[in-house]
């Protein structure tokens, strides 16, 4: 009679399994990455006064590490597949808490700025945190992949809750120096849990995606997980990828989605102060959206995995657009609740869009592909701040840089909607071949 008893791997199977922890060790990281995208909006006001910089120069400051993060978005991406997500998230976390301490203190003028934030912060956040946070993911899950990314934004929205207003008090009460020290402290925290829980893949440690189980052989025999290929499936290559109009038109989209909210983060507590409210209570409300992150990610994590993401993402799209549109007209405080709860909806397309990312093209060359993608738009996105800056340095409003963004958003849904696949172009291609 045939040995019944079960199998390590089938053991291993009944277990939680590992790729929630990572997806929990990988959503703080991420989450403490809000420190540098939401944070640098708490520090904008006091820094740029501190330093005598016009609001077009302190943007361009964070735009110099967005532009540097696109240059090294291809670099980085073929790192995380080819050495490894956990190594560069702990580099990231390291260098990234590192470089908030030293913007703390030896941070005097505008060139050492540029050094500090540009270079050492800005490479630090752009290998680590949220890029390779959604890698990691991507490795691990295939069929909940929407799901579990959706588990990291919604960290990040809850890191950022918590965060943003005691950033904004110790700012208030001690000077935004301690409030980016003590942020720095908390970035290399993270360092740990980056390197002691994150496994590079499932198949590093004989499982499969999503907790599947090894399918069995003619014999009837577990094929053991550690034979198969660590990333087999649909993978296309990256060469395959750059031929297909999908990859392209998706650039295009999200570029368009990032334009706008990019500058957002950036001039985010400013934007909220010209709408009337004190800097703390921007900061406050800011809070309240984070949190709204929270529900927002997770369902929309539960509708990617069932419906369609092209079609959820541009109807994201137009509640962003209506969100920027709205904040133009809205002049009482009480009624920005309305522009937070839209932008809450409108924040976790990022992880669809990732989600999408994955789906179309696999999981092998993921990280590299989404390195092409920031590598791509990172002009635009590096200099959509510093246009955002200079128009209120001009006209002292906002609304004449918000207008465009939202008119970005309603073309970056069209595009959505009717994204081809790339697959079948590349069908249709070899058998014209």
């Amino acid at each position: 009679m045939a040995d019944r008893r079960p199998s390590a791997v089938t053991m291993r199977s009944r277990r939680l399994f590992y790729g929630w922890w990572v997806t929990a060790a990988s959503s703080l990281i991420a989450g403490l990455g809000s420190i540098n995208l939401l944070g640098f909006s708490v520090f904008f006001l006091p820094l740029s006064q501190e330093l005598g910089l016009s609001r077009a120069m302190t943007s361009l400051v964070h735009s110099t590490s967005r532009l540097e993060g696109g240059m090294l978005g291809p670099f980085t991406g073929w790192a995380i597949d080819r050495l490894g997500v956990r190594y560069i998230l702990t580099l990231g976390s390291i260098l990234g808490g590192l470089g908030l301490i030293l913007l703390g203190t030896v941070v005097h003028n505008l060139w050492s700025l540029f050094l500090v934030y540009g270079l050492v912060i800005g490479m630090g956040f752009n290998m680590g945190f949220f890029p390779a946070a959604i890698a990691a993911i991507n490795l691990w899950f295939v069929r909940r992949r929407t799901m579990a990314m959706g588990v990291v934004n919604a960290t990040w929205g809850a890191v950022g809750f918590v965060i943003v207003p005691l950033l904004s008090w110790i700012t208030l009460h001690f000077g935004w120096r301690a409030a980016v020290q003590v942020a720095g402290g908390l970035v290399l925290a993270s360092a740990v849990p980056a390197f002691l829980m994150v496994r590079n893949s499932p198949e590093s440690m004989g499982l499969l995606p999503d907790g599947r189980r090894p399918v069995e052989d003619s014999a009837g025999l577990e094929t053991s997980s550690r034979a198969q290929s660590p990333h087999e499936g649909n993978d296309i290559t990256v060469r395959e990828a750059l031929r297909t109009p999908a990859f392209w038109f998706l650039i295009l989209a999200a570029n368009l989605r990032m334009a706008g909210y990019s500058s957002l983060l950036v001039h985010f507590v400013p934007i909220l102060v010209w709408k009337g409210l004190s800097q703390q209570a921007a900061a406050n409300l800011i809070g309240v959206w984070s949190l709204l992150v929270i529900p927002a990610s997770l369902i929309s994590g539960m509708l990617g995995d069932l419906w369609d993401k092209r079609l959820l993402i541009s109807a994201g799209m137009l509640l962003g657009a209506l969100a920027f549109l709205s904040l133009v007209v809205v002049s009482a405080p009480p009624y920005l609740y309305v522009f937070i709860i839209l932008l809450a909806l409108f924040d976790n397309l990022g992880v669809l869009n990732s989600s999408l990312l994955g789906d179309y093209f696999g999981r092998r060359n993921f990280a590299t592909l989404r390195g092409i993608m920031v590598g791509v738009g990172s002009l635009g996105l590096a200099f959509s701040p510093v246009f955002t800056g200079w128009v209120w340095d001009v006209t002292g409003s906002y609304g004449q840089a918000l207008v465009p963004f939202g008119v970005a958003l309603v073309v970056s849904a069209l595009i959505y909607a009717r994204l081809p696949r790339p697959r079948a172009f590349l069908r249709a291609r070899e058998t014209r071949a």
